[in-house]
C-alpha cells in the first residue's frame, strides 16, 4: 500500500503506511525475516525522503538500512548484496544531487563491491553502475567516460532485458549528444526512445485488456447467477403461496 501510494506521489499517506508495517513487523518472531522488513522499511523511508529533497534524512534512513542488511540475524537465503548495492547505490545518487562528487564515487564503488564477480556478470545492478559512474563523469566534465560508461550501461541493459534502465539510458545519451552538437546520433536515441516508449503502451494496453476481459467475465458469471438465483426465489414464492 505504502509503494502504491509512493506511485501516486503521495508521499505523506506512503510514509503513514510504513510507519504501520514497521509496527507490524516488531510483531515477527522470525528474527532474519523481522531485520529484512526493518531494512526495506528503512530504504524505502529513505527513498520518499529524497524524493522530497530531504537528502541528509535520506541518508540516516539509509545507513540504518545498511546496518540491518549487514546484521548478524540477517540469513544467507536473503540476497544481502542485491540490498546493500540499492542502499550505497542510492546514497551515491544523493550525494550526486547534493553535488559531492568525491562522496558520489566513494559510495558507488562500495555498491560495485557487493556485485559478486562483477566482470563476469551482466546483471541489473552492473547496469546501473555504469549509467550511475556515466553521470559522475558527465558531473566531472569528463564527456569520453562519459560516453563509454551510457553505451556500457546500454548493453548491460539490454542483455538482461532492464527496460527501466534502457530507457533511462536513452534519455542520458539522446541529451549527451545533443549538448555536443552530435544531432544525428541525438535523433537516434530519441527515436530508440520513442520506440521504447511503445512498446510498453502496447505491453500495458494488452494487460489492460486481459484484466478488462477477466473482471468482465467474472460479472457476467456473477448476473447470471444473480438471474439463477432471483428465478429459483420467485419459484419459491409462488409455491409458498400456492401452499
Amino acid at each position: 500500500i505504502a509503494a502504491i501510494h509512493k506511485q501516486a506521489n503521495l508521499l505523506s499517506a506512503s510514509r503513514q503506511h510504513l510507519t504501520k508495517a514497521k509496527e507490524a513487523s516488531q510483531k515477527i518472531k522470525d528474527k532474519s525475516k523481522q531485520t529484512r522488513f526493518f531494512g526495506n522499511i528503512e530504504h524505502e523511508i529513505a527513498s520518499i525522503e529524497a524524493s522530497k529533497g530531504n537528502y541528509q534524512l535520506s541518508l540516516e534512513h539509509l545507513r540504518n538500512a545498511i546496518k540491518y542488511f549487514k546484521s548478524d540475524y540477517i540469513e544467507e537465503n536473503i540476497d544481502v548484496s542485491h540490498h546493500l548495492y540499492n542502499g550505497y547505490g542510492m546514497m551515491s545518487d544523493i550525494y550526486l544531487s547534493l553535488k559531492e562528487l568525491d562522496s558520489s564515487l566513494y559510495y558507488l564503488e562500495l555498491a560495485k563491491e557487493t556485485i559478486n564477480d562483477f566482470d563476469a556478470s551482466e546483471n541489473r545492478n552492473k547496469g546501473n553502475y555504469y549509467n550511475s559512474l556515466a553521470k559522475i563523469y558527465l558531473a566531472n566534465n569528463l564527456q569520453s567516460e562519459a560516453e563509454e560508461n551510457f553505451i556500457k550501461a546500454k548493453e548491460v541493459a539490454k542483455k538482461s532485458n532492464y527496460s527501466k534502465l534502457l530507457e533511462e539510458v536513452y534519455v542520458s545519451l539522446n541529451d549527451f549528444y545533443k549538448d555536443n552538437n552530435q544531432e544525428a546520433k541525438a535523433n537516434e536515441y530519441a527515436n530508440l526512445h520513442q520506440k521504447l516508449i511503445t512498446q510498453h503502451q502496447i505491453a500495458n494496453n494488452k494487460v489492460a485488456d486481459i484484466l478488462l476481459n477477466s473482471i468482465y467475465k467474472e460479472q457476467r458469471a456473477t448476473k447470471a447467477k444473480t438471474q439463477r438465483q432471483s428465478v429459483i426465489i420467485y419459484i419459491l414464492i409462488a409455491v409458498s403461496i400456492v401452499l
